[in-house]
């Protein structure tokens, strides 16, 4: 999708964080930051002053209800803890008549969308184009605490490349004792 699109898109989750976070930063990473002309999803990374340590409890959750409720969101590949969207099928036939329910059962079943062991800090979803309409774009949005975003912000902005070789330096460096612990 082209830029304009991946904007559209990052300002619809602007709006939904700023009503319940107000003050938040809300930033497109991802291949939008390293100014690729065209995006293959959007990248959304969320960060707000007054939680500094920790994010706020159920925090992005409430985000990704409130982009559901309002009809932006289409399906969840990930579920966060306190998330109230999404939990059973006729919740996305709604928005789909291609999901059949015998594959939504077999999916639970397998466990694929559970958020079992998950922090509620990293969603991964699929939203409306508010560009072209029917079409449907794969979505990752993080919500990071404050004293994090520096970091953060690297590696949301880093590719696959990049990141593995900037997890392969620091283990390197904790392994050898050149960083302490």
């Amino acid at each position: 999708m082209d830029r304009d699109e991946v904007e559209m898109i990052g300002e619809t989750v602007r709006q939904s964080v700023e009503e319940i976070f107000p003050g938040a930063q809300v930033k497109i990473m991802g291949s939008y930051r390293r100014q690729k002309a065209t995006c293959g999803d959007i990248d959304v990374h969320i960060t707000h002053s007054s939680y500094v340590k920790k994010n706020p409890e159920l925090g992005l959750s409430k985000i990704v209800d409130l982009l559901w409720e309002r009809g932006h969101l289409v399906f969840h590949l990930t579920f966060l803890p306190g998330m109230t969207s999404g939990s059973n099928v006729a919740d996305y036939t709604k928005s789909s008549r291609h999901i059949p329910k015998t594959a939504w059962q077999l999916s639970k079943n397998a466990g694929y969308m559970s958020s079992k062991g998950h922090d509620g800090s990293s969603y991964m979803g699929v939203i409306r184009s508010p560009k072209v309409l029917g079409k449907r774009r794969r979505i990752d949005i993080k919500f990071y605490p404050w004293r994090e975003r520096i970091f953060a912000s690297l590696y949301f902005t880093g590719n696959g490349y990049f990141n593995r070789s900037m997890r392969l330096w620091a283990s390197k460096k904790f392994r050898y004792g050149l960083i302490p612990r």
